[in-house]
Protein backbone atom coordinates (compact mmCIF):
# COMPACT_ATOMS: atom_id res chain seq x y z
CA UNK A 1 0.00 0.00 0.00
CA UNK A 2 1.27 3.58 -0.60
CA UNK A 3 -0.42 4.76 2.44
CA UNK A 4 2.71 4.50 4.32
CA UNK A 5 5.25 5.43 1.45
CA UNK A 6 3.17 8.94 0.64
CA UNK A 7 3.10 10.21 4.76
CA UNK A 8 6.88 9.44 4.77
CA UNK A 9 7.70 11.19 1.25
CA UNK A 10 5.47 14.22 2.16
CA UNK A 11 6.63 14.03 5.68
CA UNK A 12 10.20 14.71 4.07
CA UNK A 13 9.65 17.59 1.83
CA UNK A 14 10.44 21.27 3.83
CA UNK A 15 8.84 23.98 2.38
CA UNK A 16 9.70 27.81 2.61
CA UNK A 17 7.97 30.06 5.31
CA UNK A 18 5.67 31.73 1.72
CA UNK A 19 4.24 27.95 1.39
CA UNK A 20 3.74 27.08 4.74
CA UNK A 21 1.72 30.43 5.66
CA UNK A 22 -0.16 29.87 2.81
CA UNK A 23 -0.83 25.82 3.27
CA UNK A 24 -2.05 27.14 6.74
CA UNK A 25 -4.47 30.05 5.40
CA UNK A 26 -6.00 27.09 3.23
CA UNK A 27 -6.60 25.06 5.93
CA UNK A 28 -8.32 27.90 8.23
CA UNK A 29 -10.07 29.31 5.39
CA UNK A 30 -11.77 25.78 4.41
CA UNK A 31 -12.41 24.79 8.00
CA UNK A 32 -14.38 27.69 8.95
CA UNK A 33 -16.59 28.57 5.09
CA UNK A 34 -16.97 24.22 5.17
CA UNK A 35 -16.89 22.62 8.02
CA UNK A 36 -20.58 22.90 9.24
CA UNK A 37 -21.62 22.59 5.77
CA UNK A 38 -19.76 19.26 5.48
CA UNK A 39 -21.66 17.95 8.51
CA UNK A 40 -25.02 18.85 6.88
CA UNK A 41 -24.39 17.70 3.97
CA UNK A 42 -23.11 14.25 5.81
CA UNK A 43 -26.70 13.84 7.44
CA UNK A 44 -28.34 13.35 4.13
CA UNK A 45 -25.65 10.90 2.49
CA UNK A 46 -25.24 8.61 5.42
CA UNK A 47 -29.02 7.13 5.20
CA UNK A 48 -28.49 5.38 1.90
CA UNK A 49 -26.52 2.38 3.18
CA UNK A 50 -28.79 1.80 6.10
CA UNK A 51 -31.85 1.52 3.69
CA UNK A 52 -32.56 -1.82 2.39
CA UNK A 53 -34.17 -0.16 -0.32
CA UNK A 54 -31.23 2.02 -1.39
CA UNK A 55 -28.37 -0.88 0.03
CA UNK A 56 -29.74 -3.63 -2.53
CA UNK A 57 -31.38 -1.21 -5.47
CA UNK A 58 -29.29 -2.94 -7.32
CA UNK A 59 -29.08 -6.37 -6.35
CA UNK A 60 -29.32 -7.97 -10.19
CA UNK A 61 -26.13 -6.07 -10.64
CA UNK A 62 -24.04 -7.69 -7.80
CA UNK A 63 -23.32 -11.06 -9.75
CA UNK A 64 -21.99 -9.00 -12.59
CA UNK A 65 -19.23 -7.07 -10.26
CA UNK A 66 -21.05 -4.04 -9.69
CA UNK A 67 -22.46 -2.86 -6.08
CA UNK A 68 -22.01 0.67 -6.64
CA UNK A 69 -21.56 3.37 -3.83
CA UNK A 70 -25.21 2.65 -1.73
CA UNK A 71 -24.05 -0.41 -0.72
CA UNK A 72 -21.37 1.24 1.28
CA UNK A 73 -21.33 2.93 4.23
CA UNK A 74 -19.96 6.79 4.13
CA UNK A 75 -17.16 7.56 6.66
CA UNK A 76 -17.05 11.38 6.70
CA UNK A 77 -13.68 12.86 7.11
CA UNK A 78 -14.36 16.12 8.43
CA UNK A 79 -10.52 17.60 8.69
CA UNK A 80 -9.46 17.24 4.76
CA UNK A 81 -7.59 20.71 5.39
CA UNK A 82 -5.46 19.12 7.30
CA UNK A 83 -3.66 17.06 4.80
CA UNK A 84 -3.54 20.06 2.00
CA UNK A 85 0.22 19.29 2.01
CA UNK A 86 -0.61 16.11 0.05
CA UNK A 87 -0.61 17.52 -3.63
CA UNK A 88 -3.26 15.40 -4.85
CA UNK A 89 -5.43 16.30 -1.95
CA UNK A 90 -4.86 20.04 -2.07
CA UNK A 91 -5.81 19.60 -5.89
CA UNK A 92 -9.01 18.24 -4.96
CA UNK A 93 -9.92 20.87 -2.48
CA UNK A 94 -7.98 23.95 -3.14
CA UNK A 95 -9.85 25.78 -6.17
CA UNK A 96 -7.03 28.05 -7.41
CA UNK A 97 -4.48 26.18 -8.62
CA UNK A 98 -2.62 28.95 -10.31
CA UNK A 99 -1.72 30.22 -6.44
CA UNK A 100 -0.02 27.03 -5.69
CA UNK A 101 3.02 27.09 -7.79
CA UNK A 102 5.50 27.44 -5.71
CA UNK A 103 3.55 24.19 -3.64
CA UNK A 104 4.19 21.85 -6.37
CA UNK A 105 7.64 23.27 -7.33
CA UNK A 106 9.15 22.36 -4.27
CA UNK A 107 6.80 18.94 -4.33
CA UNK A 108 8.28 17.85 -7.49
CA UNK A 109 10.91 19.46 -8.26
CA UNK A 110 12.23 19.87 -12.03
CA UNK A 111 9.85 17.07 -13.08
CA UNK A 112 7.16 19.86 -12.35
CA UNK A 113 7.70 22.01 -16.04
CA UNK A 114 6.66 18.82 -17.79
CA UNK A 115 3.46 18.37 -16.32
CA UNK A 116 2.18 22.31 -14.57
CA UNK A 117 -0.80 21.73 -12.04
CA UNK A 118 -3.80 23.32 -13.30
CA UNK A 119 -7.26 24.29 -11.47
CA UNK A 120 -9.00 21.68 -11.39
CA UNK A 121 -12.51 22.18 -12.65
CA UNK A 122 -14.08 19.57 -10.69
CA UNK A 123 -12.35 21.17 -7.30
CA UNK A 124 -14.27 20.04 -4.21
CA UNK A 125 -17.35 18.49 -6.18
CA UNK A 126 -16.22 15.31 -4.52
CA UNK A 127 -17.14 14.85 -0.59
CA UNK A 128 -14.16 14.36 1.91
CA UNK A 129 -14.40 11.09 3.42
CA UNK A 130 -11.57 8.93 4.60
CA UNK A 131 -11.83 6.63 1.57
CA UNK A 132 -10.96 10.50 -0.63
CA UNK A 133 -8.40 10.66 2.10
CA UNK A 134 -6.40 7.64 1.37
CA UNK A 135 -6.91 7.70 -1.99
CA UNK A 136 -5.14 11.36 -1.84
CA UNK A 137 -2.23 9.77 0.24
CA UNK A 138 -1.73 6.82 -2.02
CA UNK A 139 -1.39 8.65 -5.35
CA UNK A 140 0.41 11.52 -3.66
CA UNK A 141 2.93 8.77 -3.23
CA UNK A 142 3.52 8.31 -6.78
CA UNK A 143 5.96 9.75 -9.52
CA UNK A 144 5.03 13.28 -10.80
CA UNK A 145 4.42 12.17 -14.21
CA UNK A 146 1.70 8.99 -12.34
CA UNK A 147 0.31 11.57 -10.44
CA UNK A 148 0.12 14.15 -13.95
CA UNK A 149 -2.38 11.05 -15.06
CA UNK A 150 -4.62 10.36 -11.96
CA UNK A 151 -5.34 13.95 -12.22
CA UNK A 152 -6.40 13.79 -16.30
CA UNK A 153 -7.92 10.58 -15.52
CA UNK A 154 -10.35 11.95 -12.77
CA UNK A 155 -11.13 15.11 -14.78
CA UNK A 156 -12.24 12.55 -17.87
CA UNK A 157 -13.97 10.37 -15.02
CA UNK A 158 -16.07 13.15 -13.70
CA UNK A 159 -17.03 15.18 -16.84
CA UNK A 160 -18.04 11.59 -18.10
CA UNK A 161 -20.13 11.52 -14.68
CA UNK A 162 -22.07 14.19 -15.84
CA UNK A 163 -22.72 13.12 -19.24
CA UNK A 164 -23.96 9.87 -18.18
CA UNK A 165 -26.70 11.64 -15.32
CA UNK A 166 -27.49 14.10 -18.11
CA UNK A 167 -28.60 11.35 -20.02
CA UNK A 168 -30.07 9.63 -17.52
CA UNK A 169 -32.51 12.10 -16.94
CA UNK A 170 -32.43 13.74 -20.50
CA UNK A 171 -31.21 17.25 -19.04
CA UNK A 172 -28.25 19.35 -18.69
CA UNK A 173 -26.09 18.79 -15.33
CA UNK A 174 -23.30 19.93 -13.44
CA UNK A 175 -22.21 18.87 -10.38
CA UNK A 176 -22.80 21.19 -7.35
CA UNK A 177 -19.89 20.92 -4.33
CA UNK A 178 -19.31 17.60 -2.73
CA UNK A 179 -22.21 16.40 -4.56
CA UNK A 180 -20.14 12.93 -5.04
CA UNK A 181 -19.49 10.62 -2.50
CA UNK A 182 -16.84 7.77 -2.72
CA UNK A 183 -16.74 5.24 -0.19
CA UNK A 184 -15.26 2.48 -2.00
CA UNK A 185 -11.67 1.84 -4.24
CA UNK A 186 -8.89 -0.08 -4.94
CA UNK A 187 -5.72 0.29 -6.36
CA UNK A 188 -4.56 -2.28 -9.00
CA UNK A 189 -1.11 -1.69 -8.93
CA UNK A 190 -0.37 1.77 -9.79
CA UNK A 191 -1.94 1.25 -13.51
CA UNK A 192 -5.83 1.64 -12.71
CA UNK A 193 -7.33 2.78 -9.33
CA UNK A 194 -11.45 1.41 -9.02
CA UNK A 195 -14.08 3.74 -7.30
CA UNK A 196 -17.30 3.12 -6.60
CA UNK A 197 -19.62 5.75 -5.16
CA UNK A 198 -23.03 7.64 -5.79
CA UNK A 199 -24.27 10.97 -6.72
CA UNK A 200 -26.45 13.13 -4.86
CA UNK A 201 -27.67 16.39 -5.92
CA UNK A 202 -31.63 17.15 -4.98
CA UNK A 203 -33.42 14.30 -6.09
CA UNK A 204 -31.14 13.23 -8.50
CA UNK A 205 -29.33 10.22 -7.01
CA UNK A 206 -27.41 7.46 -9.31
CA UNK A 207 -24.71 4.82 -8.10
CA UNK A 208 -22.13 4.63 -10.32
CA UNK A 209 -18.75 2.36 -10.64
CA UNK A 210 -15.32 4.36 -12.50
CA UNK A 211 -11.74 2.83 -13.40
CA UNK A 212 -9.16 5.59 -13.85
CA UNK A 213 -6.55 4.47 -15.78
CA UNK A 214 -3.05 5.67 -14.71
CA UNK A 215 -1.15 4.94 -17.56
CA UNK A 216 -3.31 5.86 -20.05
CA UNK A 217 -5.92 8.79 -18.82
CA UNK A 218 -7.96 8.51 -21.95
CA UNK A 219 -9.23 5.20 -21.60
CA UNK A 220 -10.89 5.94 -17.92
CA UNK A 221 -14.74 4.31 -17.56
CA UNK A 222 -17.64 5.33 -15.37
CA UNK A 223 -20.13 2.79 -15.74
CA UNK A 224 -23.59 4.05 -14.08
CA UNK A 225 -26.59 1.43 -14.59
CA UNK A 226 -29.81 3.25 -16.05
CA UNK A 227 -32.13 0.89 -14.29
CA UNK A 228 -32.20 -1.73 -11.43
CA UNK A 229 -31.96 -4.52 -14.21
CA UNK A 230 -29.07 -4.93 -16.51
CA UNK A 231 -29.88 -5.13 -20.08
CA UNK A 232 -27.87 -6.16 -22.57
CA UNK A 233 -25.85 -3.36 -23.80
CA UNK A 234 -25.05 -1.73 -20.36
CA UNK A 235 -23.98 -5.40 -19.17
CA UNK A 236 -21.49 -5.58 -22.54
CA UNK A 237 -20.18 -2.04 -20.72
CA UNK A 238 -20.04 -3.56 -17.33
CA UNK A 239 -18.02 -6.67 -18.83
CA UNK A 240 -15.63 -4.51 -20.49
CA UNK A 241 -14.85 -2.34 -17.47
CA UNK A 242 -14.42 -5.78 -15.20
CA UNK A 243 -12.40 -7.70 -17.64
CA UNK A 244 -10.27 -4.41 -17.58
CA UNK A 245 -10.34 -4.71 -13.86
CA UNK A 246 -9.26 -8.34 -14.05
CA UNK A 247 -6.03 -7.47 -16.41
CA UNK A 248 -4.93 -5.41 -14.05
CA UNK A 249 -5.18 -8.08 -11.01
CA UNK A 250 -8.34 -7.36 -9.58
CA UNK A 251 -11.45 -9.40 -9.30
CA UNK A 252 -14.73 -7.49 -9.62
CA UNK A 253 -16.72 -10.38 -8.65
CA UNK A 254 -15.43 -9.98 -4.66
CA UNK A 255 -17.03 -7.33 -2.93
CA UNK A 256 -14.57 -5.82 -0.42
CA UNK A 257 -16.50 -4.89 2.38
CA UNK A 258 -16.21 -1.40 3.72
CA UNK A 259 -15.99 -0.82 7.68
CA UNK A 260 -19.11 1.22 8.83
CA UNK A 261 -16.56 3.21 11.40
CA UNK A 262 -14.34 5.80 10.19
CA UNK A 263 -10.38 4.42 9.65
CA UNK A 264 -7.80 5.33 11.96
CA UNK A 265 -5.69 8.51 10.93
CA UNK A 266 -2.66 7.45 8.42
CA UNK A 267 -1.01 10.53 10.12
CA UNK A 268 -0.59 9.12 13.79
CA UNK A 269 0.79 5.73 15.02
CA UNK A 270 -2.33 4.30 15.85
CA UNK A 271 -2.71 3.57 12.26
CA UNK A 272 0.38 2.28 11.20
CA UNK A 273 -0.43 -0.81 13.97
CA UNK A 274 -3.94 -1.15 12.47
CA UNK A 275 -2.04 -1.76 9.17
CA UNK A 276 0.27 -4.03 10.70
CA UNK A 277 -2.83 -5.95 12.38
CA UNK A 278 -4.36 -6.18 9.37
CA UNK A 279 -1.84 -7.22 7.03
CA UNK A 280 -1.20 -10.49 9.52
Amino acid sequence: MNLQNGKHHIGGIHHGANVNSQLASHRVNFHNRYNTHLQSRYNSCRTYYGNNAYRYYYSSWFRHGFCGGFYYPVRPWYGIENYFQYPVINWMYVENQSAEVPFYTTVYGSEYASCPVATNDYARAYFPTDTMRDLGIEMSALTPAMQCNFRAAILKGTQDLAAEISALIAASFEFNEYDIVVNHYENLNNQAVVLEGFVEQGEIKAAFKMVLDLVNPSQTIVFLPKDQEPSAVELNKLDDMNAKIRSLGGDPNVVQEEPETVQPNPETAEFFQFVQENQQ
